[in-house]
């Protein structure tokens, strides 16, 4: 539903963009484009209300893991 906006979280050369709760409650999701040919979208909904720096962790985290397995 919400629109993503754009994150550096990944550093300044993959576009990035996230929607992500600020109390780390509900499913935060981060959509990446790490390649020209490669856009990678993972999604975390914690199962209790978790820091927002912990979210993002767990989004980059993932990201660059499926990142590097495509």
């Amino acid at each position: 539903g919400d629109p993503g906006l754009a994150v550096d979280w990944l550093g300044p050369d993959v576009p990035a963009c996230a929607v992500a709760s600020s109390d780390g409650s509900g499913v935060s999701v981060l959509l990446a484009r790490p390649a020209t040919d490669l856009v990678v979208e993972v999604r975390i909904s914690p199962d209790v209300p978790t820091p927002a720096a912990e979210v993002q962790q767990g989004l980059v985290g993932l990201e660059q893991a499926a990142a590097a397995h495509l």
